[in-house]
């Protein structure tokens, strides 16, 4: 998280200088908790993965994060010409300089995961969608049912 990451960095966010840690705090923290929770859900879902509420609140959990990590990512990517700018300077070191550019690839890297776990999530109920309606067919086309 940055918390680790980018210690000692201040940047300008509306007109004031602020730790770019400080500003990215409400972030991290919601990040914790959504992932926190997502594991859980996963954790469930292993052992009943056709339970449709537990589906639903994973898609909701993802949903969110992708959010949360989107907000994040625009505020690192907004302070990175004030940090490259910091280094050349010699305001602040390389060390923190690498800390911030990996920093902002993390978050690049976690976005583009919940990205493609929402893409498979919605490809997987698509499937689903597409053999419950042919099951459907099947049975108005030969006038069983599911009790048959």
């Amino acid at each position: 998280m940055a918390n680790k990451n980018i210690k000692g960095i201040t940047i300008e966010l509306g007109g004031n200088s602020t730790g770019l840690q400080k500003a990215l705090k409400t972030d991290d923290s919601t990040s914790v908790k959504l992932n926190s929770e997502l594991k859980e859900v996963n954790k469930l879902i292993k052992f009943e993965p056709s339970n449709t509420e537990l589906v639903a609140q994973k898609q909701k959990l993802l949903t969110d994060s992708i959010e949360n990590t989107s907000t994040k990512l625009d505020q690192l990517k907004s302070a990175q010409s004030q940090v490259e700018q910091q280094f050349k300077n010699g305001n602040i070191g390389e060390e923190q300089y690498r800390a911030f550019q990996r920093e902002v690839a993390q978050t690049e890297q976690s976005l583009n995961s919940y990205k493609s776990q929402l893409g498979g999530l919605q490809s997987e109920q698509q499937k689903l969608g597409q053999n419950t309606d042919r099951l459907n067919t099947y049975f108005s086309a030969s006038g069983k049912s599911v009790d048959d």
